[in-house]
């Protein structure tokens, strides 16, 4: 999602590659499918068998990228495995996505979530954004709770403290400047605010992972 940033955590052995896409080269199926995966609470697990189909498909476009130029047929064969390979990786992500009986509810959930991304800064309570749905708060939380097995409070809660934790991780800021960067004036009680959430305070999250 946009803003993910990714950091690994100890020390890793081993070799890897990086492949960033343009989004003009995703197809709008797929590129649906990754809208959505705010819906998905859990890390997916992969099979073996998706493990090496993904392996090889990725072996091939790496391949095909170092003997390619970047025009003629060569780049029109990378492309398409490049779309292949993302297709596969969609089709995947989409056996996460919750099984609803009720599809209005996975719309709201959806919808609900994409708005709590834009407005976490300043929308803070349910009824806030079921009014943004046109719809109660009462059914709003029905439908989030339905699809993520969380309420709508919880989901508020958990964007801000991930966002803060993003901060405090990545920037030099300080608490205070955080709190009214996530939008609260009273940073004492952002602070206690953070702590009951993640269980430790602003500070010393901070001191753990970069002291």
């Amino acid at each position: 999602m946009p803003g993910q940033v990714h950091s690994p955590i100890g020390e890793v052995k081993g070799d890897g590659w990086v492949l960033a896409v343009e989004s003009v080269f995703v197809k709008n199926e797929y590129k649906d499918v990754f809208e959505k995966m705010p819906l998905v609470n859990d890390s997916i697990e992969l099979n073996e068998s998706e493990v090496e189909d993904l392996r090889n498909c990725a072996s091939i476009l790496h391949k095909q990228l170092l003997k390619s130029g970047k025009q003629g047929i060569g780049q029109i064969v990378v492309l398409d495995l490049l779309s292949s390979y993302i297709g596969m990786i969609a089709d995947i992500y989409q056996r996460g996505f919750p099984v609803s009986a009720n599809n209005r509810y996975a719309d709201i959930t959806f919808r609900f979530k994409s708005l709590l991304s834009a407005n976490y800064q300043s929308v803070k309570r349910p009824s806030q954004y079921a009014s943004k749905l046109n719809i109660s708060s009462v059914y709003l939380n029905e439908a989030v709770k339905s699809t993520t097995g969380i309420s709508t409070s919880d989901c508020i809660r958990d964007e801000i403290i991930i966002q803060a934790k993003r901060l405090l991780f990545y920037t030099k800021i300080s608490v205070k400047e955080i709190a009214q960067e996530l939008g609260y004036e009273d940073w004492a009680y952002f602070t206690r605010f953070f702590t009951k959430a993640a269980g430790i305070s602003p500070s010393h999250f901070r001191k753990q992972y970069l002291e």
